[in-house]
């Protein structure tokens, strides 16, 4: 097997560190979501924004604001997974879901809080989903419809993982030549692949693809502008970004 140099030449820094708040819980949405408060008062501000504001790319939350219900308005919910950054009778304050990206206030009795439990060196290497690769974890996001993926790399902090560089929008095609490899043009990365890194369905397995491979990906990598963090919890996987 050839050795791979994972060198301080590379875009991903051997070195890297990631820096997580230590999150304990996390809370879950229920159905419908959960109104974000500016306080925790029912009579507070809530998350609200004008769709004739919107460009429809990204998220609302750009352009929302802490307000009232008022003709021609949208309430922002939150919805998804959140870490719980603060406590108050009655009440949780909730990491990311207000206005551009700040903290909001949510009613307990709303959502569903689950303990975190720390990710180990072990359960990286009993993840099909994730590679481990020189000290660093390296994670695809594949998109089954498109038959792309963003490709994360990062590391453990806090029991949590977070991913400052990725290499986004990755394709895949099947390799002529046996052998797994990657490839660029002007318009795109690729990577072609052997029977024995596809899965179900066809889709790439992260764990199966060759370190050679990752180390040019890691080359190519870039910092993202907000790092997706991985909490493992007693409810499951909860995604945030940092």
């Amino acid at each position: 097997m050839a050795v791979v140099a994972f060198t301080a030449s590379a875009q991903v820094p051997a070195d890297l560190t990631v820096k997580i708040p230590d999150w304990k819980q996390v809370a879950f949405s229920r159905a419908g979501g959960a109104r974000a408060y500016k306080t925790a008062s029912s009579s507070a501000p809530f998350c609200v924004y004008n769709p004739k504001s919107f460009d429809g790319e990204g998220s609302p939350t750009k352009v929302a604001y802490w307000g009232k219900a008022a003709k021609g308005l949208r309430e922002l919910r939150f919805s998804g997974s959140t870490p719980v950054v603060g406590k108050t009778a009655g009440w949780l304050n909730l990491y990311r879901v207000g206005p551009k990206h700040s903290d909001g206030w949510v009613m307990a009795n709303v959502v569903k809080v689950a303990d975190k439990v720390d990710i180990t060196p072990q359960l990286i290497a009993e993840d099909p989903g994730l590679k481990d690769f020189y000290g660093l974890t390296v994670f695809m996001l594949y998109r089954a419809d498109e038959q792309t993926a963003d490709i994360f790399f990062g590391r453990l902090d806090n029991g949590m993982l977070g991913f400052p560089y990725a290499v986004e929008s990755v394709t895949f095609s099947d390799s002529e030549d046996g052998k797994c490899s990657l490839g660029e043009n002007d318009d795109y990365v690729y990577i072609n692949l052997t029977p024995a890194q596809k899965g179900q369905g066809g889709a790439p397995v992260m764990k199966q693809i060759p370190d050679d491979v990752i180390a040019q990906l890691a080359d190519m990598a870039q910092p993202v502008k907000r790092p997706l963090v991985f909490v493992l919890t007693t409810s499951g996987v909860a995604t945030t970004n940092l």
